[in-house]
């Protein structure tokens, strides 16, 4: 039983120590979605969590998608842009390639910081694309790990991951 208990508090304070000692400045970390954009019927204000060490804040936009942006980390710095109420003219992979193109084209977040979501998707677009089993596609974006999740009916998710 002492074993176990000090097993278990070396594992605690092993938690504890990485929690302090994490890469990312999540503390002057925001969401990238630009509050005042006229292209947005309505914009919550962003909400942060210590626990996580991510910033979420949502938005509606004047085209009838929602766009829900998650970023932060601590190993990793990641964020994500997720679009709701999608609609999907067919259910075509390039079509929808598409779709994901344009809306992150619409939105408006920090500058430069959707460049390279933007410079990834136009790259699998210059070829035909296969349909994934899963409907989860994998964008090249240099050292970081960037993807396009079309698993939900009427949405889709754009993410980026980099290792710190």
């Amino acid at each position: 039983m002492k074993k176990l208990i000090t097993i278990f508090f070396i594992v605690l304070s092993f938690s504890a120590m990485a929690a302090v000692d994490c890469s990312f400045n999540f503390k002057d970390f925001h969401s990238m979605l630009e509050a005042k954009s006229k292209k947005y019927k309505s914009v919550k204000p962003e909400s942060k969590d210590e626990i996580s060490k991510t910033v979420t804040q949502q938005a509606k936009l004047k085209t009838g998608e929602d766009v829900l942006f998650v970023g932060g980390g601590c190993a990793h710095f990641s964020y994500s842009f997720n679009f709701s109420k999608v609609k999907f003219k067919t259910n075509k992979v390039q079509e929808q390639f598409k779709k994901a193109h344009d809306l992150l084209l619409y939105i408006d977040i920090q500058k430069g910081k959707k460049d390279i979501l933007v410079t990834s998707l136009e790259t699998a677009m210059k070829k035909p694309i296969q349909k994934s089993k899963t409907d989860l596609y994998d964008l090249k974006c240099g050292d970081a790990l960037c993807n396009l999740d079309l698993s939900s009916k009427n949405s889709l998710k754009i993410s980026y991951s980099f290792a710190l």
